[in-house]
């Protein structure tokens, strides 16, 4: 979803690449280098006739993980000169 407009854009495919929705923790990590963004994953249906659709055939794989707890999450060095959040542990974050 664009954060300024609140509407969702297509996510259209390109060869050959892979769409990737970065987490609230990962965007804190990056110093928003990478954002987190609201997202939905609808399939996306193709016009056929004037009363069918298809949907044609795609792969979507969900993949979730989190650093262990006691990692420090703070502003990578290659992220920008000054933090925007402070540093938190991964258990105190995610608990």
């Amino acid at each position: 979803m664009d954060p300024q407009s609140g509407v969702f854009v297509p996510a259209t495919p390109i060869p050959g690449t892979i769409v990737i929705n970065v987490g609230d923790l990962l965007a804190r990590w990056s110093n928003d280098v990478l954002r987190s963004t609201l997202h939905r994953v609808v399939a996306p249906a193709k016009m056929i006739s004037s009363t069918e659709t298809i949907t044609p055939a795609r792969q979507s794989i969900a993949f979730f993980s989190n650093p262990n707890f006691d990692t420090l999450i703070e502003c990578l060095p290659n992220c920008g000169k000054e933090a925007r959040y402070p540093p938190i542990n991964t258990e105190t974050y995610i608990c």
